[in-house]
C-alpha cells in the first residue's frame, strides 16, 4: 500500500498533464467543431524520468495532420521497482528526492510491449526526476474549467488498471478511453491508436 501511494503521488502529474494536453484553452461549452480538419495545438507533457524526446511519434503524427504541437521539456535532478534508485539529498532519514528508474525495471513494467528501439532509446535518455513532497492546491473557481479526459491504458505495470480506475473514482473526467494493448509508454507501444484519440478529443471538447 505505502508503495502503491509513492506511484500515485508521483506518476500522477504524468496522467494529469497528459489528460489536459488535448485542450488548448478553457471553453465553457463542450460542443464539438464544425471543422474536423481545424488546426489545434497541442501541449505534451512527459512523466518522470523521461523528456520531450518521448513524444516524438506522436508530434510528428499530429504536426502532419497539421496541428501545432508544443513538447515541454521539464528539468530534473509493494510493486517491484527491483534497480530503480532513490536520492535523498536532504538527509536519509527523509522522504527522498528524487527517482531513478532501472533498466529492468523499464523494460518489464514501462516499456514491455513497447519497441525494442524505444526502450533502447529510453535507456540512453533516462535521468533522475524530482519528487516532490508539496500539496497540489487547487482553487474552486479555476479548477473543472478546463475539459478533462482519461485515457487508460490496460496492460500499464507501473501504474496498474486498478489504480487508474482509482483515479478516475475519486476525480471523475469528463470522458475515458481505454487503449487496448497499451503499456505505461503508450506513445509508443500504441502510436496510432494514441494519435487517433487524441484527434477526436481535440475536435470533441474545441
Amino acid at each position: 500500500m505505502k508503495m502503491e501511494k509513492l506511484i500515485a503521488k508521483h506518476f500522477v502529474p504524468f496522467v494529469l498533464f497528459f489528460c489536459f494536453a488535448t485542450i488548448r484553452a478553457a471553453h465553457t461549452s463542450h460542443q464539438p467543431s464544425q471543422n474536423p480538419f481545424e488546426k489545434k495545438h497541442f501541449v505534451l507533457v512527459h512523466g518522470a524520468g523521461h523528456g520531450a524526446w518521448c513524444w516524438y511519434k506522436i508530434a510528428t503524427l499530429l504536426t502532419a495532420a497539421g496541428h501545432n504541437v508544443t513538447t515541454l521539456d521539464l528539468f530534473g535532478r509493494d510493486t517491484d521497482f527491483m534497480d530503480t534508485q532513490y536520492r535523498f539529498d536532504v538527509g536519509s532519514d527523509k522522504p527522498a528526492t528524487a527517482v531513478f528508474f532501472g533498466p529492468k525495471f523499464m523494460a518489464s513494467s514501462m516499456y514491455q510491449l513497447s519497441p525494442s528501439e524505444d526502450l533502447t532509446l529510453a535507456l540512453t535518455l533516462a535521468r533522475w526526476a524530482p519528487m516532490s513532497n508539496e500539496e497540489l492546491v487547487l482553487t474552486k473557481e479555476k479548477y473543472g474549467s478546463v475539459p478533462r479526459v482519461f485515457v487508460m491504458c490496460d496492460q500499464d505495470r507501473s501504474m496498474k488498471p486498478d489504480l487508474q480506475l482509482l483515479m478516475i473514482n475519486k476525480n471523475p473526467p469528463d470522458e475515458v478511453k481505454v487503449i487496448n494493448g497499451s503499456d505505461h509508454m503508450v506513445m509508443f507501444s500504441r502510436t496510432l491508436e494514441l494519435f487517433s484519440n487524441l484527434h477526436q478529443i481535440a475536435h470533441k471538447y474545441s
